[in-house]
């Protein structure tokens, strides 16, 4: 009975505790590079993510180590045409949210940065969706007339909280080419 109340009053502990282990593991994981010779830009990302190239503005890596649909962390680099506007105020903004759209997404700026030289703004974005939540930490990259936008997903904020390693190593690997 001991045991069980232990059990009971832990569980949650020791299951974020074993869940951390387990995602600081991808961090340590070997990268492979993708290039993308379209938008001149090259990426390391973990060897065993798969990739989805969407097309040529849009490539995906995911990642289900748990085999279940909360497991998954993915991670989308985007680029689109800049636009003054939206860029501008995510930079000139002040750290904290910056707005909801909607009662369902809430933007929330970290920071200001840069990515080899180039205007960054760092913020998480979080949707509320059915049939999951969205929890997505974005590098939003101002470069000539276009914008990079690396994003790291998942349905459960704690894999985006426990991955942040891996992210920062991936947004480190980040660089142009051309």
């Amino acid at each position: 009975m001991l045991l069980s109340v232990f059990l009971i009053k832990e569980y949650p502990s020791l299951n974020t505790f074993v869940q951390q282990q387990e995602d600081n593991l991808l961090a340590t994981q070997e990268t492979q590079p993708y290039t993308n010779n379209t938008y001149g830009y090259t990426i390391q990302y973990p060897q065993s993510w798969t990739v989805y190239e969407w097309n040529k503005t849009s490539t995906t890596f995911y990642n289900n180590y748990t085999g279940t649909i909360s497991g998954g962390t993915w991670m989308t680099v985007t680029v689109t045409s800049y636009n003054s506007k939206s860029f501008d105020t995510l930079f000139n903004a002040q750290p904290g949210l910056v707005g909801s759209g909607s009662t369902t997404n809430i933007t929330t700026k970290v920071t200001n940065m840069s990515i080899q030289g180039y205007d960054t703004v760092n913020y998480t974005l979080a949707k509320q969706q059915t049939p999951y939540p969205q929890f997505e930490t974005h590098y939003l990259i101002h470069r000539g007339s276009l914008t990079y936008d690396i994003a790291f997903i998942s349905v459960t904020n704690d894999v985006a909280n426990y991955n942040s390693d891996l992210f920062e190593k991936i947004i480190n690997s980040f660089q142009f080419t051309q």
